[in-house]
């Protein structure tokens, strides 16, 4: 186990680092088709993901590809962040490789009958899975209890980051040069950081020159997702410099009374936070499949005498994706 856990090592660099929100594919500029414009399956499909697959902050989604004219999809067709959705007559399916957990086969398909099941696969799965307290943290129209819950774990992330800081800062009081080194990555001067690296002092060896300068490369490159992941990197280095020939108690104690505590109470708002993205974004699933757009392509390519009729489809949009279902 880790001495400097990553979650508090991102705590400290939180305050720099602006949110960033992949953008949704409906942002594009091109303009995008009425739903009364599509005519067949694999249209509809990519309509809807258009204008209702939701994207998670920090990181590209998972994304969806449809492919017409084709039955079925292997492992080898699937990238690895990626969903396919293959459409031929009325044989429709579904396949992914999960993400690397324990126990996970590595591709995995099955087939969707009907609009719900898609909807329910593709949009609902993405809307709670575990991208939803990010998501649910950026939304525009939180109010009442949601807004006061985010309020509320926001004041204390902003005081991990605080506390964080200043238990660096302060297990680093003694290592003027580790110090210097610590600030300049954290405040993102590439100006000090090259300072740093020139200056060879000791300390600076002993963290690793290189490490500072794959950071000062990430950031004049603008590669933000390289640049947090190399700040975590050289700051545990950092820490390990500056606790080496400590007792092991004094490494394992390093976070201060009040730091622990705010974590801990940070921990349980996430269970808050998580209990009410779960609800919001099940009332969100509901208002996109009763959305006059969807239902138009419902009414037009899916609902059928012989297959799913639209009482059958709202009755699992009101019965099946709710809050319980996620958990």
């Amino acid at each position: 186990m880790s001495l400097f856990p990553t979650s508090l090592l991102l705590e400290a660099l939180a305050a720099e680092s602006p949110a960033h929100t992949t953008p949704s594919p409906a942002d594009s500029n091109a303009p995008m088709p009425s739903a009364s414009d599509i005519h067949d399956v694999p249209s509809a499909f990519r309509w809807i993901i258009a204008n209702h697959y939701a994207t998670q902050p920090a990181s590209p989604p998972r994304s969806v590809r449809i492919v017409a004219d084709k039955g079925t999809c292997d492992e080898s067709e699937c990238a690895p962040h990626e969903n396919v959705v293959t459409v031929h007559e009325s044989k429709v399916t579904f396949g992914y490789r999960p993400y690397s957990e324990p126990g996970a086969p590595r591709f995995v398909g099955y087939r969707l009958h009907g609009l719900f099941d898609f909807m329910r696969a593709v949009i609902w799965e993405r809307l709670i899975d575990k991208g939803k307290i990010d998501r649910f943290l950026l939304e525009p129209g939180l109010v009442g209890e949601e807004k006061a819950a985010v309020d509320y774990y926001q004041a204390h992330r902003e005081e991990a980051a605080r506390l964080a800081d200043a238990d660096i800062q302060r297990v680093l009081s003694g290592h003027a040069a580790l110090k210097r080194l610590y600030l300049a990555a954290r405040t993102r001067d590439l100006q000090g950081l090259e300072q740093c690296a020139r200056s060879a002092s000791s300390d600076v060896e002993r963290v690793g020159v290189e490490q500072v300068r794959d950071l000062i490369k990430a950031m004049a490159e603008g590669d933000e997702a390289a640049s947090r992941s190399a700040r975590v990197l050289l700051t545990t280095r950092i820490l390990q410099c500056a606790m080496a020939g400590l007792p092991i108690e004094a490494q394992l104690d390093w976070r201060s009374a009040e730091d622990s505590r705010n974590a801990a109470d940070k921990s349980r708002q996430i269970k808050v936070l998580d209990t009410l993205a779960t609800r919001w974004y099940a009332l969100q699933f509901e208002r996109i499949c009763l959305s006059d757009g969807v239902l138009d392509l419902g009414r037009r390519l899916f609902f059928t005498e012989s297959g799913e009729s639209e009482s059958a489809y709202r009755a699992r949009v009101s019965s099946e994706c709710k809050p319980e279902a996620a958990r």
